[in-house]
């Protein structure tokens, strides 16, 4: 039985003549397409026929169908007038939906690379698109949410496709965005049975800032799971002029380069690359990496120099030199970041961070590897590296990837700034619910501040510590030298005479009042015997899987011992956690 989505995929180019030869990206992405995904059939819609030995090698593959530009455009009337030379990318925006309305099938830009299969359930949705993440721009996150159009598909005649396009004319205003990326997420809360929505990470993994166009061509991004494709970002890096951080362009994008860099997209795209396209020998590639050098190192130079002409008031000069250290601490590669454990030297770079980066100084940074990718988070720079790579104690990412499913219901005991809860809120979905439990105040604060950021309405912040009983008990916050303040305690002894007595709760206390967890993750510094003891009556009743931090042998002993007495199953995460399981699950 055939499928309601074709399995055809259209590209659309050259709206506009072709003064250059056509490029290895392209050539690559629709390579990599066929070689991926296996279509039926590649439908290349275009005005104007590309040219070049790239163009050569791959047009046999292709069905060519001439295209004519839609006249609405072609005549629009632009106020700026500096946003004429958009008009390429706005006519594509009209040829793609026309495109899908009728033939039906996957569309895609060509500034992608693919990854992965599609899924065979998505041919069997009338349409689809990925999520573009609001923070991305003022207008997206205004508007609640925005859904890219740089990748769709759909079936032929599908209704979400021909009411967006009928309504692009009315909507259209000669931006980037309020006809092809906010437009059809209106239309999706609108209509919800028209369209199914993939998360950010099926299609648009990576950002189009320096520190996505990094990720993609400087840096190995080594965990791709749940990437379908990759989209590149083209029109933000493709011009040498165009020079940030990210220090890539499109005549950096050789066969050399694919042949060779350990990068994100190199490691990808390798496999489609001919063997005898241009130079890919070594001496090749260390060329290209010698002249690269020399002129990123101009640019830094001259980008120094202008920095040092510019006249900033005190005050708000070391505001700005606190954020650019602190952005450099946080994104240092990890070589530079182990140099803190080397004996002298390691306490020299702390002893400096400390004293030109404030303790209190904090970083909003976007997650940008692992299945937390997207969720923006205020942390501390001297700490925060792991959080936004993605990198934080990996396997409890995967257990909770695995574990959760929509509508659960998940408590986080020590949650911190709440990486772990807000990953477990996009898990769960909007029918779910998180507990964050974080009794430390000004750590509270933060979480609460993280949780607005990602707009979450299903995660409500306990500041109370779970406990054995609901008591007061006193509290010991950690010190700002620990990371994200993550290591406070509790004292059992309460004839210590410090800390701060603080509120605690028993989860068979709390549950009277609350939805009864299906999933708890407690990581509390060493009392997590403690918190179990309050469950008791949760562990015959709701019966919950749970993932448990252990600090010693003995308590890791002991922990397993007292779920082995209730009916659990363990298993090592990793050196540091247990995933407890009911047995009768199993």
């Amino acid at each position: 039985m055939a499928s309601r989505v074709p399995n055809v995929f259209h590209f659309v180019f050259g709206l506009r003549p072709q003064t250059e030869p056509f490029h290895l990206m392209h050539y690559l992405c629709l390579a990599s397409c066929i070689g991926v995904n296996k279509p039926d059939k590649v439908m290349f819609h275009c005005q104007h026929e590309p040219w070049g030995e790239y163009w050569e090698r791959i047009r046999p593959q292709l069905t060519i169908m001439p295209i004519e530009p839609d006249p609405f455009i072609s005549s629009f009337h632009y106020r700026d007038p500096d946003l004429d030379h958009l008009r390429y990318a706005h006519l594509a925006d009209v040829a793609r939906l026309e495109i899908i309305a009728e033939h039906g099938g996957v569309y895609a830009d060509m500034d992608t690379l693919f990854v992965s299969p599609l899924p065979a359930s998505f041919f069997e949705r009338p349409f689809v698109m990925g999520r573009e993440p609001a923070e991305w721009s003022a207008a997206a996150t205004e508007a609640g949410g925005a859904l890219c159009n740089a990748w769709m598909m759909g079936e032929p005649g599908a209704p979400f496709a021909r009411e967006w396009l009928s309504q692009t004319y009315q909507s259209f205003d000669g931006s980037w965005s309020a006809h092809s990326t906010l437009l059809p997420f209106r239309m999706s809360r609108e209509h919800p049975e028209w369209i199914h929505v993939e998360p950010s990470r099926s299609f648009f993994a990576f950002g189009f800032d320096q520190f996505g166009i990094r990720d993609i061509f400087k840096r190995r991004v080594r965990d791709l799971d749940g990437i379908y494709s990759i989209h590149l970002w083209g029109h933000c890096w493709w011009d040498a002029g165009i020079r940030h951080a990210g220090f890539f362009h499109a005549k950096r994008l050789t066969p050399a380069y694919v042949r060779h860099a350990g990068t994100t997209y190199a490691t990808v795209a390798r496999q489609f690359l001919p063997a005898d396209f241009g130079r890919q020998d070594t001496a090749a590639w260390a060329g290209e990496r010698f002249r690269a050098a020399a002129e990123n190192g101009a640019w830094l130079a001259a980008r120094a120099k202008r920095k040092l002409t510019k006249t900033v008031p005190r005050r708000d000069g070391s505001a700005r030199r606190h954020k650019w250290f602190g952005a450099i601490v946080l994104r240092a590669p990890v070589p530079i970041r182990s140099l803190r454990n080397v004996p002298v030297l390691g306490g020299l770079i702390h002893y400096l961070s400390h004293l030109i980066l404030p303790a209190d100084e904090r970083l909003r940074v976007q997650v940008q590897n692992g299945p937390g990718t997207g969720i923006l988070l205020e942390l501390n720079p001297r700490t925060g590296g792991p959080y936004r790579l993605g990198e934080l104690e990996i396997a409890i990412q995967r257990a909770l990837v695995e574990q959760l499913q929509p509508g659960m219901v998940f408590y986080d005991l020590g949650a911190n700034v709440g990486f772990f809860s807000l990953l477990a809120a996009r898990l769960v979905g909007p029918t779910g619910q998180v507990f964050s439990f974080e009794p430390d105040p000004e750590v509270a604060a933060r979480l609460r501040r993280n949780i607005e950021l990602n707009k979450f309405p299903n995660v409500t912040v306990i500041e109370a510590g779970a406990w054995s009983v609901s008591a007061s008990v006193r509290f010991v916050p950690s010190d700002g030298s620990s990371p994200e303040r993550g290591t406070g305690r509790f004292l059992a002894d309460e004839n210590q005479a410090v800390g701060t007595p603080t509120r605690c709760i028993a989860l068979d206390d709390f549950v009277q009042s609350a939805r009864r967890p299906d999933a708890i993750k407690c990581d509390v510094e060493g009392a997590e015997l403690e918190v179990l003891r309050g469950a008791e009556g949760l562990f015959q009743t709701q019966r919950p899987w749970i993932i448990c931090e252990v600090h010693s042998e003995a308590n890791d002993r002991m922990t397993r011992e007292f779920l082995g007495g209730r009916g659990y199953d363990t298993r090592s995460l990793d050196a540091r956690h247990i995933l407890a399981e009911p047995k009768t699950a199993r």
